[in-house]
């Protein structure tokens, strides 16, 4: 179908390297709550084929569930609309570079903006970009510790917020992101 040519969704596409491009495009349509079904009519391949692929999906990004995939993908595709309005450049192939782009400007600002105020920035950065299905090894280069460490801090963090389950956390995150997102646009005026 023209509609997704895989053309339009490139950008899209280049946030997620593990996944490939036939994986990311039924995330994308997944992400927006759209049935096997539905998004089976959009790709022209069958039901059957768009369980597989978003199971493939799911391994690759190393989640729990093919429902993990929605706010996981939103999460990315909006934290790194979040990123670019506070840095003013995209994300890199590099996230430890991202990482410490995003830290340094932050860390200039009198009252940074926070998505996470229970958390210092470079936890919460921590959590955004666990959620958001980046690789637990790219994460602890990025922050250089080890994964007892990120473990040790993704249990603080469930244990501040009073939630037990990462799918939560997940959501969470996301309705932050989403209420920042539509704080800015609303002060737009």
């Amino acid at each position: 179908m023209a509609a997704m040519d895989p053309i339009h969704f490139q950008k899209t596409i280049n946030l997620f390297p593990q996944l490939s491009e036939a994986q990311a495009l039924s995330c994308f349509l997944f992400s927006t709550s759209a049935s096997y079904s539905e998004i089976s009519e959009l790709r022209g391949n069958s039901a059957v084929s768009v369980k597989k692929t978003l199971e493939k999906a799911q391994l690759n990004l190393d989640l729990p569930s093919v429902q993990a995939i929605r706010p996981m993908y939103l999460i990315r595709v909006l934290f790194s609309a979040f990123y670019f309005m506070r840095t003013g450049t995209q994300r890199s192939t590099c996230l430890k570079n991202d990482v410490q782009h995003f830290l340094h400007l932050c860390c200039d600002e009198e009252a940074p903006v926070r998505l996470l105020p229970e958390l210092d920035i470079e936890k919460a950065l921590l959590m955004y970009l666990y959620c958001s299905g980046e690789s637990i090894q790219d994460i602890c280069e990025a922050f250089s510790c080890s994964e007892s460490e990120f473990q040790n801090e993704l249990d603080t963090l469930l244990k501040v917020l009073e939630i037990n389950s990462l799918q939560k956390l997940r959501i969470i995150l996301l309705a932050r992101l989403e209420a920042f997102l539509i704080n800015v646009s609303v002060n737009l005026n």
